[in-house]
């Protein structure tokens, strides 16, 4: 069950994050990748860890090859690591991680490994791990609360100065929509604030 329980409104410059801050992130997901791996499944870790700026709609993402048969990668989405940076959350990003490692460790393994599917599910229960929104509430089984993080740029009408949240990227230009003070399709231009929607869920 998913419910958005707040939002915030912060301006745009918390979207911008330093290089040596990434890097320095980059390698907390692979040193906790490494230890998560060896200490529950005994395992070494042998794909990247991606940070990916491209992740808009999932937190995070196990890629595999279906014709090789072999893994890929693990990508996490910056746009979750700058909201839990300003929220003070690292531990959303973390849990996105090993929920991921879950993933790829019952991937090598042979053993059901998608959302949903049984191993997976009691694997995740076991470690503590949340769910993904996603899945259906009959499937899930851990107790573990998941957060999902949106980010929506705000913008301001030109005729009526409504302000309202665009559901599309952080485009720095201006956008054509449907006002709800004007009530028709008005160019808005973009503030310099945008929208966290924080949204949690679980089976409870």
């Amino acid at each position: 069950m998913r419910t958005n329980i707040r939002k915030q409104v912060l301006p745009t410059s918390i979207t911008k994050i330093k290089k040596s801050e990434l890097e320095e992130i980059q390698k907390i997901l692979e040193n906790e990748a490494k230890y998560f791996l060896a200490k529950h499944f005994n395992m070494e870790l042998e794909i990247p860890i991606e940070i990916n700026a491209r992740l808009i709609r999932t937190m995070g993402f196990f890629e595999h090859s279906t014709s090789s048969k072999r893994p890929i990668k693990i990508s996490i989405s910056k746009r979750m690591i700058v909201c839990a940076i300003v929220m003070g959350e690292m531990d959303v990003v973390l849990d996105t991680l090993r929920h991921e490692l879950v993933h790829y460790a019952l991937y090598m393994d042979d053993k059901e490994y998608r959302d949903g599917q049984l191993d997976f599910e009691t694997k995740i229960m076991e470690l503590g791990v949340g769910s993904s929104g996603a899945t259906k509430v009959d499937k899930i089984k851990t107790n573990k609360v998941g957060r999902f993080y949106r980010m929506l740029p705000v913008y301001t009408c030109t005729k009526c100065n409504d302000r309202v949240t665009v559901r599309c990227g952080l485009s720095k230009g201006k956008v054509m929509v449907r006002c709800s003070g004007c009530e028709k399709v008005q160019i808005f231009e973009p503030t310099k604030n945008v929208e966290i929607l924080f949204y949690d869920y679980s089976i409870k």
